[in-house]
Parts: C-alpha cells; sequence; structure tokens
C-alpha cells in the first residue's frame, strides 16, 4: 500500500508539472502567431496612424503578422479593459497614451492601468495644436483669444473625449488665457478633422503627427503650438507657441504613445518586443516618417524603465492639472 500511494503522488507531482508546462507560453518559438497592437481609440488619429505605418516594419522584424484592432471608448477605458481580459502571454500588445494615466486618475475602470500593465518602450513624443480649418475667419491665436474673451463659451473646440489628454491641454490652455470655450468630444480623430475643415467646430486639438500632411496642402491651419519653446522647423517656425505668449508649463501635458504589456508577460518575451520596437525606431524608414511628420522635434524612444517613470510622473502632472480645473476634487 505504501509503494502504491507513493508512485500516485509521484503521477499526481508529475501531472502538475506537466499542467504547468503545458500552461506557460512557448518562449522560444515566440512569435508563433499573430501578435495583436490594441490601439485604445478610433482611426484617423494619431495613435492609429503611428500603429498602420509600422505595421509592416515591426511584422518584418517579429517574423509575425500584426492585426490592429480599435477599440475606443471611454477615455480608453474600453481598449484597457479589452487588453486586461487577454492572457499575459505577448500576444496581446497595448498601445497607450496619457489618456491611460487620466484613466487611472478619475478612477474609470475597476483596474489600474499602472498596476495591470508593464512598459515595453515608448515610441513617439507629439506635439499638442490648436488648428483650424481652411476657411476659418480665425488667422492668428490673437484673435481666438479675443474672441472667447468676449463670447464666453461660444468658441468651440473639438477634443477626442472629455476629461482626456485634449481637455486637460486645452482647459489648462483656457485657464491660462483667461478665457471659456465650448469643447466638442468627437472621438474619431478622422471626424475632428473633417468637422474642423467643413466649419462646423472653430477649431481642435490634434497633433501634428496627424495632420501634417493637411498642414502642407492648406486644409488647417496652426493657431499656436503647445510648447514652451517655438519649434523652429520649416512648417512650424512662424507659429507662435504658449511658452511666449506667457502660458509655461504646456510640454508636460504633450502626447505620447507607449507599449505595454500585461503584467506577468515572460521577461524573455517582453525583451524581444522591445528590441523589435527599437529596430523599427531606428530604422532609416521610420525616421524619415518621423521627420516627415514633425515627430522629431522631441526624441521619441524610452526604454521601459524610463516609460515607468514617465507613467508615474505624469500621474501627478494629470492629478495637479484636473485638480486646478475643478474636475477634480
Amino acid at each position: 500500500m505504501k509503494g502504491m500511494k507513493t508512485l500516485s503522488m509521484l503521477i499526481a507531482g508529475l501531472g502538475l508539472v506537466f499542467g504547468s508546462a503545458v500552461s506557460v507560453p512557448a518562449q522560444g518559438n515566440y512569435p508563433s502567431r499573430a501578435v495583436e497592437i490594441v490601439i485604445p481609440a478610433g482611426t484617423g488619429g494619431g495613435m492609429d496612424t503611428m500603429v498602420r505605418f509600422i505595421q509592416p516594419l515591426l511584422e518584418k522584424e517579429l517574423g509575425a503578422s500584426i492585426r490592429v484592432s480599435n477599440v475606443s471608448g471611454g477615455g480608453h477605458s474600453k481598449g484597457i479593459l479589452y487588453s486586461n481580459a487577454a492572457p499575459a502571454d505577448g500576444y496581446t500588445v497595448h498601445l497607450e497614451s496619457g489618456s491611460g494615466v487620466i484613466a487611472d486618475v478619475f478612477n474609470k475602470m475597476p483596474i489600474k492601468f499602472h498596476e495591470a500593465f508593464v512598459p515595453l518602450c515608448r515610441l513617439q513624443k507629439d506635439t499638442g495644436v490648436l488648428w483650424v480649418g481652411k476657411n476659418s475667419k480665425y488667422k492668428s491665436i490673437k484673435e481666438m483669444i479675443d474672441y472667447a474673451k468676449k463670447n464666453p463659451g461660444k468658441f468651440s473646440v473639438a477634443v477626442s473625449s472629455a476629461g482626456g489628454i485634449d481637455d486637460a491641454s486645452v482647459g489648462h490652455f483656457t485657464q491660462l488665457a483667461g478665457v471659456t470655450v465650448k469643447l466638442i468630444p468627437i472621438e474619431s480623430g478622422g471626424e475632428r478633422i473633417a468637422f474642423t475643415i467643413a466649419g462646423h467646430v472653430d477649431a481642435m486639438y490634434e497633433e501634428s503627427s496627424a495632420v501634417g500632411d493637411l498642414m502642407k496642402s492648406g486644409n488647417v491651419t496652426p493657431l499656436v503650438v503647445f510648447s514652451d519653446k517655438r519649434i523652429n522647423t520649416p512648417e512650424f517656425k512662424d507659429v507662435p507657441c504658449t511658452g511666449e505668449l506667457g502660458y509655461k508649463g504646456m510640454d508636460a501635458l504633450g502626447t505620447w504613445r507607449a507599449f505595454f504589456v500585461k503584467k506577468g508577460t515572460p521577461k524573455p518575451i517582453m525583451d524581444k518586443l522591445t528590441g523589435a520596437f527599437k529596430r523599427v525606431y531606428d530604422s532609416p524608414t521610420y525616421q524619415k516618417y518621423a521627420k516627415d511628420n514633425l515627430l522629431d522635434i522631441t526624441p521619441g524612444w524610452l526604454g521601459p524603465e524610463d516609460t515607468a517613470k514617465l507613467v508615474q510622473d505624469c500621474t501627478k502632472i494629470y492629478a495637479d492639472v484636473f485638480k486646478q480645473l475643478g474636475r477634480l476634487k
């Protein structure tokens, strides 16, 4: 009986070992199938534009196909929860910006983004700009501010969502300028652009990378760049920045784009993904894209540790700004 008991224990132990082996991702073969990149926003904006461009470059580096999923809504919370429902195996990569931090600040989800996910890298640091359409009657930021002061709440600005990066940036800017505007939440970047060009809204907040081509064609015009210093590029050298208007600190609210995986993803898989993204970033193809779309104004790349610090710092920044705006108690 003792021998049978020992044999049963041995078999049970082997079952646990093999059972565990089955549940662990085959790290050496990663990736053996398609990798999904989740964009927690609609099509046409800066996040979507960037991912669609790097998709073939990343496929080449990883040796696997990339499937892109736009899961918008709730100020990125729907996309975050979608990614959180996937296994921590490296086959779901989540793209995030300061909106993920803001979701934590406002307690929008049953989870905390910064606790549930770990960073792979930051790929981009974009520049926020207030734009008007080609037929706008506002030809300068002074004209816009003068009108808004005389007509509180009538100047309309399209933003991606209330309580988001756009809201924080535009809200903080207008607070510093002493004006009140009407914010129009439009989640799709493409729709924000279309509404602005058609004149359905007076202006929009959008990053330079999302509308670079439209700027060159004359369909949209920048009124002000949200930066402490004027941008010395052919496109923006004549456009005033918030810093020179006396509104300091707007740089801290700028848009960044970083990739994350669910906490618990094996480190070898994380390292492989980070390495692939770094090679994409360093490639001449991406660097030309960054230059052409004004994404080289601030170096985009940050590794995992620096990206983690960025998330930590932004948590404090956004909490402070939304408290100043009266949106957060």
